[in-house]
C-alpha cells in the first residue's frame, strides 16, 4: 500500500516537471499533458484510502485539491499556449495561486495521513 510520502513525492516530481515545462517556449509545451493523471502514485494512494474509508471527508478534500492544482496548471498552460503574456516566475512565486494550490494539496494529504494514523492507533 502506498503512503502519504509516496503521494507527496509524486506531487513534487509532477510539480517540478510542470514548472520546467511552463518555463519553455510555448511550442515545446504541446507534448506535455497538464491534466491530472489518475494512475499516478498520489491518486493510487487516494484510491487505496477510498477503498477502505470511502466516506471520509479528507479523501474528497485531497481529490478536490488535486483537481484545483491541475486546474491552476492548465490555466497557466492555456494562457501561454494562447500567447497571452504570462509572467511564469510570478505565477510560480511562493504566494501565487499555483503555489497556494500546491500547498493546499500537500496539507490535504497530510490531513488524510494523520486520520489514517489516528484510526490505526
Amino acid at each position: 500500500m502506498l503512503n502519504a510520502s509516496d503521494a507527496l513525492r509524486a506531487h513534487m516530481y509532477c510539480k517540478t516537471l510542470i514548472a520546467q515545462c511552463l518555463q519553455q517556449p510555448s511550442y515545446c509545451m504541446d507534448y506535455f499533458d497538464f491534466k491530472p493523471h489518475h494512475d499516478c502514485p498520489l491518486m493510487q494512494f487516494v484510491r487505496e484510502c477510498e477503498h477502505q474509508h470511502g466516506d471520509w471527508l479528507e479523501i474528497g478534500i485531497v481529490k478536490s485539491a488535486h483537481q484545483n492544482f491541475h486546474a491552476q496548471t492548465m490555466d497557466l498552460a492555456q494562457k501561454k499556449l494562447s500567447n497571452e503574456p504570462v509572467d511564469i516566475d510570478a505565477a510560480m512565486s511562493p504566494n501565487s495561486n499555483w503555489s497556494n494550490a500546491s500547498a493546499a494539496l500537500i496539507a490535504s494529504i497530510w490531513r488524510l495521513e494523520r486520520k489514517l494514523h489516528s484510526m490505526a492507533g
